[in-house]
């Protein structure tokens, strides 16, 4: 097997990535901080998707949960103010008997990442 970049997101979540879960090979997509800003092993900070239940987006400081959005109700994150449409992305949501995830789709050429700081915020860049 080839291991692919976009499998293992790091701390940078680019368009195109799957967010979540493949229930077949059981390989989770999630992103995870960097130690510090300038030391990119392994922080204490990550953002995952739970899929006991409605599949929903979690922030955690190592087990402990500091944020969650709730589940995707087809306009958001329940959880989360609903963003009014724009230009530059989408998210979409994706549940079938293969896997469970969200990916952001590029609408324009401008392009939009969202990074999983050393210290646990989570940042939409363009």
């Amino acid at each position: 097997m080839i291991w692919q970049s976009f499998d293992y997101p790091g701390d940078t979540f680019l368009p195109g990535m799957k967010f979540g879960k493949d229930l077949v090979t059981g390989l989770e997509r999630f992103m995870t901080s960097w130690k510090s800003p300038d030391d990119p092993s392994l922080g204490v900070y990550s953002n995952i998707v739970n899929i006991n239940g409605y599949p929903q987006t979690l922030g955690r400081q190592s087990q402990v949960l500091q944020a969650r959005l709730g589940p995707w109700n087809g306009l958001g994150f329940s959880g989360f103010p609903i963003e009014k449409e724009n230009n530059i992305y989408s998210i979409e949501f994706v549940m079938n008997d293969i896997e469970i995830y969200y990916t952001h789709v590029l609408k324009s050429s401008v392009v939009q990442r969202v990074v999983l700081t050393w210290d646990g915020k989570t940042l939409f860049l363009q």
